[in-house]
């Protein structure tokens, strides 16, 4: 059986329990609920065995105690498309990441690519602080169960 902790971190509001519900639930809550703190998810998927961390947003990743990140086997982080305010402290925060954590593989997902028209969305990815290796949207589950084929 493979045991995998996956931490899902990014900014305050990015999206991250919502995509993690319709990751392992496929279901997307309307009504915004802060997360508090890490939360903790289990999911059995075949023969694999998946513990979720979802940290609360945070202004910089260098504040999360490091003691979240113990036996990581990979880093999920989420960027909201629809606040291109936040892209210069994604930038920080992937690089601080990196850093930190150099044997931990790092995804960066861009979320909420449904809150925006086709060519705002080009002029954001373009943006972006490196490219992501998804564009999502939890809302609309578009690319979730891509997510996967990460792990």
């Amino acid at each position: 059986m493979k045991n995998s902790k996956i931490i899902f971190t990014g900014s305050f509001a990015a999206g991250k329990s919502s995509i993690l519900a319709q990751l392992v639930g496929d279901t997307f809550q309307s009504s915004y609920h802060t997360t508090i703190g890490p939360r903790f998810l289990e999911h059995k998927r075949g023969k694999a065995h998946y513990f979720f961390v979802d940290l609360g947003g945070e202004v910089g990743q260098e504040k999360i105690p490091p003691i979240r990140f113990i036996n990581a086997k990979h880093i999920v982080y989420v960027v909201d498309l629809s606040r291109p305010q936040l892209f210069e402290q994604a930038k920080k925060d992937l690089t601080f990441l990196s850093r930190k954590y150099p044997d931990i593989p790092l995804y960066f997902l861009a979320n909420k690519q449904d809150l925006l028209a086709e060519d705002i969305l080009a002029k954001r990815l373009a943006a972006l602080p490196q490219e992501p290796v998804l564009i999502c949207s939890a809302k609309t589950a578009e690319n979730i169960q891509e997510i996967w084929k990460l792990f």
